[in-house]
This record gives C-alpha cells, structure tokens and sequence, in this order.
C-alpha cells in the first residue's frame, strides 16, 4: 500500500530496508517516491548502455518528465514489489502483502498482465528488425536492448506466476456495510477471473449483539448486511471479526487479533 500504514499499526518505524518486528517476522514499507525514483534510474542505466552520450541527453529528459505521468507509480511499485518478493521468496515461510484499497489493487494487478504482453510484442518487433537488418547485410543491433526486454518481462511472468500459483492466497477484509460488500464482490469476481484464488474473506469490524438505542438500530441493519453476505460469498468462506475495544496498534495487540483468527479458522 502506497500509504505509509504499517508504521502506524505495527507501532515503530518500518521503512524500505526490511526491519524486524517481532521474532521470525519483518516487515517492509514501499516509499512510493523512493520506488519511481529507482525505476528511472534502473531505465537510464539501460538507455545509457545501448545509445550515443547526444542521444542520452535528450532521452534523459523524456524520461525525467515520465515521474507524474499516468502509470509510472503503478509500474514501478510493481518493479519494487516483485524485486522484494523473488528476492526473499526463498528464505521465508510466508510473504505478507498489505495491498491498496480495491481499485488501485486491480489496476496494479492489470498492469502486471499488460507490461508483459507489451514486453513479448516488444521484443517480437526489436526481433523482426534485427532479422530485416541482417538480411539487408547490415550488422545485428540492439541485441543488448532485446537481452534487457528479456530480461525484465522474465521477471514479470516469476512475479505474475507467484500470483497465480495455487499456494498464493488472496484474503478480502470488508466491513457489514453496503458500498464494502459492492466492492468486495467486484473484487472478488476480477480475481477470479485472473486465475487468482481468494482463501477467505474477513468480515472485519462485527458489532457486539447488547446494545441500546443508536446502537442496537446499527445492530439491526448489520444483520440485514450480515445475512446479504452470507448469501453471496457463502459462510464457509467467511471470517468474522468483532469489533475490539481499542485500536489494533502495536504488536501486542495485533497478536490478539491472530490469536482469535486461529481459533475461528477450521
């Protein structure tokens, strides 16, 4: 997530370098700026390999000016992102990600199936031009760039396949309210419908059944919300949380929340 949340919930500080937290659990915050700043400079090194010091000049400019377009945060979470997650796939019992609301989810999501059909047609075109060149008698060019190409759509098909794979689980939370389970349900069928498994959805945030006034009215509508979920998702897919007495923040707390999820899971 974008937003700088972990921090917030886990207590102490978490930034880009991977800091432990608690035995056996670290935890890792993108710096969005951090993230597009090292995606243009990963895109300058290549450029600066494969063209003249007049052609690097302008070209850097351009690529200066992409850090506001439309998409480049996007791309480039997704290049940190599964930097961090093949990187440390192989030493770690489980990965946790805690993704951006819905929309930015899917749309990063869809990004990482579009960068690498682009990639493929990419270096299917820069393939074809090398071929033409050399049946022209010239010398065969940009080999270099088609290797980079390679190389980076490579990692998005390790990343896209972790995504994909059957121990790769994706857990909904919402809350008993009309709009969250609209959401939840649009969510749940553009999952689907990428081949991603959802395990379990959280119904987070479960109002106590006392109460009086204001409250047993919020009690009554909840039901109604509580009994549409049930219908749409199906109960044994369905994790229910009740509303704590404080804050989750701070490991402590956080372990409580584990502790109840453990006893409710079948």
């Amino acid at each position: 997530d974008p937003a700088h949340s972990l921090s917030d919930i886990l207590g102490k500080h978490v930034g880009s370098p991977p800091v432990e937290v608690s035995k056996n659990l670290s935890a890792v915050e993108i710096d969005p700026e951090e993230a597009v700043e090292k995606y243009i400079k990963r895109t300058l090194k290549v450029i600066e390999r494969h063209f003249s010091p007049e052609s690097v000049h302008h070209i850097k400019e351009m690529v200066k000016g992409i850090r506001d377009a439309p998409g480049t945060l996007e791309t480039a979470l997704i290049d940190a992102l599964s930097d961090l997650i093949l990187s440390n796939l192989a030493g770690s019992e489980a990965i946790v990600v805690d993704t951006a609301p819905t929309g930015h989810t899917l749309y990063m999501l869809s990004t990482v199936r579009k960068a690498g059909k682009w990639l493929e047609e990419l270096i299917a075109k820069k393939e074809k031009a090398q071929q033409l060149r050399q049946m022209a008698g010239g010398e065969a060019e940009g080999t270099e760039i088609i290797e980079s190409l390679r190389e980076r759509r490579e990692r998005l098909v390790r990343f896209s396949d972790i995504l994909s794979s059957p121990q790769t689980s994706f857990f909904p939370v919402m809350i008993a309210q009309k709009l969250s389970i609209e959401e939840t349900r649009r969510l749940i069928e553009s999952l689907s419908a990428w081949g991603l498994k959802v395990s379990k959805i959280i119904v987070n945030r479960v109002l106590p059944e006392s109460g009086e006034g204001f409250m047993k009215k919020r009690k009554e509508q909840e039901r109604a919300y509580l009994k549409e979920i049930v219908e749409i998702f199906g109960r044994e897919r369905l994790l229910f949380v009740p509303l704590q007495e404080r804050d989750p923040v701070g490991i402590e707390n956080l372990r409580h929340i584990g502790r109840y999820l453990e006893e409710i899971l079948p």
